[in-house]
C-alpha cells in the first residue's frame, strides 16, 4: 500500500471521498464516536459527509435524541449513538476518572461532593427536565454546591462519565443538561469483551488504515486492552507493514480509486485530523507548526492539509478567511468554490471568501 493508497482508503472510510445518503445517526454509528467538543463545528463534521444536508437537520438529530453528546473518551465531548452511550462510557471512562484523582483533590471534590451534586441535579431534572448549563450551575450554587474554579465543569464531566447525565438539546445558544437514563432509556448491554470488539471494529472500519497506537490514542484505552480488542476482530482486519509501523484496516469490497478528491473545508478537530497519532500521511513536515496540533479548521486538497480557515457570520453571509500554506492550482480553486457554495447551503447563508 503506497502512501496515496493510505490516504485514499482513509478518505473513503471516513466518508469524505464519496459522501452518501446517510443520516446523522448512521454517520455516528459508523464511526462509533465523533468529536463534538465545539457544537457548531461538529454539526459541519456530520454535514460535510452528507450531501445536501443542512445545519438544522444535523442538530435535529441531537434534539430528537438519536445521537447524544457526552464525555466517552479522552476527557473530551463526542457524539455517540444514543443506544451505545452506557457501554462506551463503562469501557473507556474509568481510566480518565482515575487520572483525574489529583485534580479532584485540588478542587476539593470527593465522593461526598459528587454525591451531593448528583442528588441536587437529580432533584431538579427528574421527570424529563432539561436545564442550560449556566442555570444548572446557579442552581447548584444555591444548594451549597460550589462550582467555582472549574469545580462545575469537573462535576458535570465526572457525572457524565459515570453515565448519570449528558447533554440534551440547545436552549438558545446554551446546551442543556439532561439525565441519561431519561434522555436515552434504551441502552445496549455489552460485556467487556464484546465492548472491546465493538469499539475496535468501528474504529478500524472508519479510520483505517491505522496503527495499534492510533487506536489506543483514540479510545484512551491501554495498549494491552487494544491488542485484546484487535485480536478479537483479527478475521476482519488486514495489515500493511512499513519500515517503522504496521497499519490495520477493514478491507473494502472494491479497492479505492486513486483519483483527486478535490478541496474540502474540514471543521475544528474533525475525525480526519484527530483520529491518529501520526499525521505524516496528510501533513507535510514543513507545515506541522502551523496547524496548532490539529486544533484549527483545515483546508484539504486530495487528502492533504494545504491551509486553515475560519468563518465570520452575519445575518445573511458567512465570510470564510483562508490561511493557505501554498498556492492552489486552478482545479483546486474551482473545487474550493464548489465547497464554499455547499457550505453556504448547509448554513442557509450566502458564503463568500474574504479578500485575500
Amino acid at each position: 500500500m503506497t502512501d496515496s493508497n493510505i490516504v485514499r482508503r482513509r478518505l473513503e472510510n471516513q466518508l469524505l471521498a464519496h459522501p452518501g445518503a446517510m443520516r446523522p445517526d448512521e454517520i455516528v454509528r459508523w464511526f462509533g464516536a465523533v468529536q463534538a467538543q465545539d457544537l457548531l463545528p461538529s454539526l459541519w463534521a456530520l454535514g460535510v459527509r452528507i450531501p445536501g444536508s443542512t445545519e438544522t437537520e444535523m442538530e435535529r438529530a441531537v434534539d430528537e435524541g438519536k445521537i447524544l453528546r457526552t464525555w466517552p473518551m479522552r476527557g473530551t465531548i463526542h457524539y455517540v449513538p444514543a443506544e451505545d452511550a452506557r457501554w462506551m462510557l463503562g469501557l473507556m471512562t474509568p481510566r480518565i476518572i482515575a487520572r483525574s484523582a489529583s485534580r479532584y483533590r485540588e478542587l476539593d471534590l470527593d465522593e461526598s461532593a459528587f454525591d451531593h451534586a448528583r442528588s441536587e441535579i437529580y432533584a431538579v431534572l427528574e421527570g424529563g427536565g432539561a436545564m442550560p448549563r449556566p442555570e444548572l450551575m446557579s442552581h447548584l450554587e444555591s444548594r451549597r454546591v460550589s462550582t467555582k474554579g472549574q469545580r462545575g465543569y469537573h462535576i458535570l464531566c465526572h457525572l457524565a462519565q459515570e453515565g448519570f447525565l449528558c447533554f440534551g438539546p440547545r436552549e438558545g445558544k446554551q446546551p442543556t443538561i439532561v439525565l441519561l437514563d431519561e434522555w436515552a432509556p434504551e441502552q445496549r448491554s455489552l460485556d467487556r469483551g464484546e465492548a472491546l470488539a465493538e469499539i475496535a471494529g468501528r474504529y478500524f472500519r472508519s479510520h483505517g488504515p491505522a496503527t495499534l497506537h492510533d487506536f489506543a490514542w483514540w479510545t484512551g484505552l491501554t495498549v494491552a486492552d487494544c491488542r485484546v480488542a484487535m485480536d478479537s476482530i483479527s478475521s476482519m482486519l488486514e495489515k500493511w507493514e512499513e519500515a517503522d509501523r504496521t497499519l490495520w484496516f477493514a478491507p473494502a469490497d472494491d479497492p479505492p480509486q486513486i483519483t483527486p478528491s478535490g478541496a474540502m473545508l474540514l471543521p475544528f478537530v474533525d475525525e480526519y485530523m484527530v483520529g491518529y497519532t501520526d499525521r505524516r500521511d496528510f501533513l507535510k513536515p514543513e507545515y506541522s507548526e502551523r496547524t496548532f496540533n490539529g486544533l484549527m479548521a483545515t483546508v484539504f486538497s486530495d487528502g492533504e492539509i494545504v491551509g486553515m480557515w475560519k468563518r465570520k457570520l452575519s445575518a445573511r453571509r458567512a465570510v470564510v478567511s483562508l490561511d493557505l500554506f501554498r498556492k492552489l492550482d486552478p482545479d483546486e480553486r474551482s473545487s474550493l468554490d464548489n465547497v464554499l457554495r455547499r457550505y453556504g447551503d448547509f448554513l442557509g447563508l450566502e458564503a463568500e471568501l474574504a479578500d485575500e
